[in-house]
């Protein structure tokens, strides 16, 4: 067994001081409702890994959003008018689809909000079909929308 040595913690390479920047990687929290889920504006989400490098960070919550996207259908998440919530509009929307290679929603569904159930099952009908890629770049059409993000924070050593 090793004596553990006294007197002040190491100060090298790696090793975090009080005051020091970091960049947190958190869930965000989605609320429940009749219609769907959606983002409270006092979530500050749920810590899930932090770094001392920002680009880390990113890079880790790219992974994890990528993950999430894979997983879950944008339209059970998205709440409002497509012309607002996809970057571009409607017309964008579509133009991206097809470029995707992924099936246009039926004209019922554009004239609906996104919360309704005529996206959810285009959405179910066709993801089994979908590449992760496919999946990924629908649901970066809605920047909005996100599972995780970065915060920059200090280290609190008072606790």
């Amino acid at each position: 067994m090793r004596k553990r040595a006294k007197g002040p913690a190491p100060q090298g390479p790696g090793t975090l001081q009080a005051g020091q920047k970091l960049y947190v990687v958190q869930r965000r929290s989605w609320r429940a409702s009749w219609r769907g889920f959606f983002h409270g504006d006092d979530d500050s989400g749920q810590p899930v890994q932090a770094f001392a490098d920002r680009a880390q960070a990113e890079a880790a919550c790219e992974a994890l959003e990528r993950q999430a996207r894979r997983e879950f259908s944008p339209f059970r998440f998205l709440q409002g008018d497509l012309e607002l919530a996809a970057n571009g509009g409607e017309e964008a929307f579509l133009k991206a689809l097809k470029r995707l290679g992924v099936k246009a929603p039926p004209k019922k569904a554009l004239r609906e909000e996104l919360s309704e159930d005529s996206w959810r099952l285009w959405w179910d009908a066709m993801a089994a079909d979908l590449s992760d890629e496919q999946r990924e770049s629908t649901w970066a059409l809605f920047p909005e929308d996100r599972f995780y993000d970065v915060v920059e924070t200090e280290l609190d050593t008072e606790g």
